[in-house]
């Protein structure tokens, strides 16, 4: 005990110095009282002297009224904690936990939930667009391209930025072929281009031949498609006029499933 310290008024409970001016000092299973003076338990207004050294086991709530050896008197809340209370609780746990995995298990929705919680809302940078390919899933999504740095679904010659596509099998039990369509492609510039691993391509449609697959069941393939206006063409008339009437450029893109053989 260091009974140099600075708020060392006389007494130690469990090796540090308690904690006075209403508030409540919390220990588990039992106290050790450590003191240069008297203790004593409050209860009911009947005080119970404590000895030096020796511990106290009684759990609840007390106050230990305490007179240093300077004649000051302190008092101090404690309560005690017994252990099979923190062991009740988290066997509590245990149980609220296997009820949570035991129910994910057996329901169809939740465990969807859970699944896509933990596959698809991951952080990528850019737009994330989401085909779960397991039922020959042919919808198409809207994708509009969102500048890096203005942040805003405008191009312009120098532009460029990403955008994610998640293929999943999650919610099936089959190995699954995929491809990409598009469609509906509108005022693309002529100098926008496509790059995925490594490749560019010069429009979505060229894109689109080379996404294609095959994909595991219970399994999400990501693909990052980067986009760039490529102003260094030595093409200003080109892209001048590009730039004022094909700025609101967007197309329809899916990902289309289908089994082996099928």
């Amino acid at each position: 005990m260091n009974k140099k310290d600075n708020n060392y008024f006389g007494i130690y409970i469990n090796d540090k110095i308690p904690k006075i001016q209403s508030k409540i000092n919390k220990y588990y299973k039992n106290i050790k009282l450590d003191f240069e003076g008297k203790a004593f338990i409050v209860d009911n207004n009947k005080l119970e002297e404590l000895e030096n050294g020796k511990k106290y086991k009684k759990s609840g709530k007390h106050t230990i009224k305490f007179i240093n050896k300077n004649e000051e008197i302190y008092y101090i809340d404690i309560k005690i904690s017994k252990l099979w209370l923190i062991w009740l609780f988290l066997f509590a746990f245990l149980i609220l936990f296997s009820y949570i995995l035991f129910f994910c298990k057996n329901n169809t929705n939740f465990n969807q939930i859970i699944k896509e919680t933990v596959n698809y809302d991951v952080d990528l940078e850019g737009i994330k667009y989401v085909f779960d390919i397991n039922y020959e899933n042919g919808n198409f999504k809207s994708v509009d391209l969102t500048d890096k740095v203005s942040d805003k679904n405008i191009i312009y010659p120098g532009s460029y930025g990403s955008f994610y596509v998640v293929i999943s099998t999650k919610n099936g039990n089959k190995d699954m072929l995929y491809k990409m369509q598009v469609k509906e492609e509108t005022s693309k510039p002529t100098n926008l281009k496509f790059k995925l691993n490594g490749n560019i391509y010069n429009s979505v449609e060229e894109l689109a031949q080379s996404v294609n697959g095959k994909i595991s069941k219970n399994s999400t393939k990501t693909l990052k498609i980067d986009w760039f206006w490529d102003f260094n063409t030595n093409d200003d008339i080109t892209d001048t006029y590009d730039a004022t009437n094909n700025t609101n450029y967007r197309f329809l893109m899916s990902i289309l499933g289908t089994t082996e053989g099928g």
